[in-house]
């Protein structure tokens, strides 16, 4: 069996050598690629308004503490 991983350029590495030391064949084979955006303060302002945040990536936390938000003292964070 030989295995394509498609995560951004770096991000499959480990995987692909656990997996290779397993005898699993590995390509990583980037399909996209993470850039931060620009987000004003109007654009924030939804996400320091929430009750919940829901992130699916740790890519996704990384970037919104670049722009240090100030988030609801109720908010709940699903992980």
């Amino acid at each position: 069996m030989k295995l394509a991983i498609t995560r951004p350029a770096g991000k499959g590495t480990l995987l692909g050598e656990q997996l290779e030391a397993q005898g699993i064949s590995c390509d990583c084979t980037p399909v996209l690629e993470l850039v931060k955006l620009p987000v004003s303060e109007a654009e924030l302002a939804p996400i320091m308004e929430a009750e919940q945040l829901i992130f699916i990536s740790q890519d996704a936390v990384y970037y919104l503490a670049q722009h240090q938000p100030t988030f609801s003292p109720t908010v709940s964070f699903l992980l």
